[in-house]
């Protein structure tokens, strides 16, 4: 993507990131519409203003580019709204935005995270990872379940949250 990617770079792109830019329009409190919008006005401004080739690690985060492309956008989008002084009013103050966005950042991470684990792992260990590690069933019910011992729901999931932490942390390192 850096260096200007092809469609089906751009459309990756795109599909990994419109669900944090969803979040972030809803904490805007924009619409369905607005925030299907939103999304095509950040990856046309991530695109005009070279973000990608032109990111420098240095000056800061990705996800700070990001944030601030999508607030500008955000806002803008509100500016357009008639009356415009309304939507204005119901936008949270930007100490709760910028609070909301760490949280959204780490929900993202988690959830990408968990994504690269489950197209990793085989599906009766995700399943028992799921299960007990997620959802906090209990091991006796999860091993009852998929026909596995308590041990082994005991050791997937010991396992699962290692590989969770290290894929979050590279994740990090690489997104950030």
């Amino acid at each position: 993507m850096r260096e200007g990617g092809n469609d089906d770079a751009w459309h990756s792109f795109r599909a990994f990131y419109s669900p944090l830019i969803a979040t972030r329009g809803r904490d805007y409190r924009l619409n369905i519409n607005e925030i299907e919008q939103l999304i095509q006005n950040v990856m046309l401004a991530v695109h005009q203003e070279h973000v990608l080739t032109n990111y420098d690690p240095a000056r800061g985060h990705f996800r700070d580019y990001l944030r601030t492309i999508t607030s500008r956008q955000a806002t803008r989008i509100l500016e357009q709204r008639i009356p415009p002084a309304r939507g204005m009013e119901e936008v949270p103050d930007e100490a709760t935005l910028e609070k909301q966005w760490e949280e959204e950042w780490k929900k993202f991470l988690y959830d990408r995270a968990l994504d690269e684990m489950k197209g990793n792992m085989d599906t009766k260990a995700y399943m028992a990872f799921e299960l007990h590690a997620i959802q906090g069933r209990p091991a006796n019910e999860v091993a009852r379940l998929l026909n596995l011992s308590p041990n082994q729901v005991y050791l997937v999931r010991s396992r699962g949250i290692v590989r969770l932490q290290n894929i979050i942390e590279r994740l990090k390192r690489e997104l950030e």
